[in-house]
């Protein structure tokens, strides 16, 4: 898949998902990172090892039961998609009643015996965890004639946090579209690229890294080079799957600008 794409129009744009660490989440509400490597995992209807570019640019293998070339096509969508950022989250109590339907309040809406006989909830909320000092929240009460943050810390409590993988689209607040695809082997990042993913000097007289903490890290201490910054940030997020620096595997190239929740 190539960046020379037709982008999509608003009306053909289609909505996926795509996962975040939590660093990651940071650096995308701060914008400081504008691009994302995602390694390619070919469906189990390609043969394993046989993943190529074709003269466009775009990647092909070799399909199990015809044994031809064939496309693999991103999971991520073309330009003008958009993405909703999965993180990690847990759905919120607002006054004596957990909700967890979605914002139209149609099934799974849990209710207290007190919201019932006082009619007292003002709704539900879904808090993030980054960001959570700043008791980031949405209200998706609509059902409800008003929504507004508890007054008091006794009017908040929150259920355990949830993993990113289970967050559904209506509790995103995250929505990137995207502007570009590509292929290329993630050790073929430029240094202008290496930045668009995140790494920066988030701390003066510090080396380089992706947040704050990963600069001051007593394990890491700062990088002397973005590009090994990012080494071994792509490490501690793929090594563990077999995808390491050093395997050079090769990787969607997705760029892309925050967009309006739909």
């Amino acid at each position: 898949m190539s960046s020379a794409q037709a982008m999509a129009t608003p009306n053909d744009a289609k909505q996926r998902p795509i996962l975040f660490t939590g660093a990651m989440v940071r650096a995308i509400l701060d914008g400081s990172k504008t691009q994302a490597r995602i390694v390619i995992k070919p469906n189990k209807a390609f043969v394993p090892g046989t993943l190529e570019l074709d003269p466009d640019g775009a990647p092909v293998a070799v399909v199990n039961l015809t044994g031809c070339m064939a496309d693999v096509r991103c999971p991520y969508g073309q330009p003008g998609d958009l993405l909703y950022v999965r993180e990690t989250w847990r759905p919120r109590i607002l006054n004596g009643a957990l909700f967890q339907a979605g914002p139209d309040g149609k099934s799974a809406g849990r209710f207290s015996s007190s919201m019932r006989s006082r009619r007292s909830c003002l709704g539900f909320g879904v808090q993030y965890r980054e960001g959570f000092a700043h008791m980031r929240t949405e209200c998706y009460a609509k059902q409800f004639a008003d929504c507004t943050e508890p007054t008091q810390t006794g009017d908040l409590v929150s259920s355990r946090w949830k993993p990113s993988i289970h967050m559904p689209k209506w509790a995103a607040r995250l929505w990137l579209r995207v502007t570009e695809v590509r292929v290329e082997r993630v050790r073929e990042i430029s240094d202008e690229d290496v930045k668009a993913e995140g790494i920066g000097r988030f701390v003066d007289g510090c080396g380089w890294g992706w947040d704050r903490e990963s600069c001051l890290s007593s394990e890491y201490d700062g990088w002397g080079t973005p590009e090994r910054a990012f080494e071994t940030l792509w490490d501690s997020i793929n090594a563990k799957r077999g995808f390491g620096w050093e395997t050079d595997p090769w990787v969607w190239v997705v760029t892309f600008e925050r967009a309006e929740k739909p």
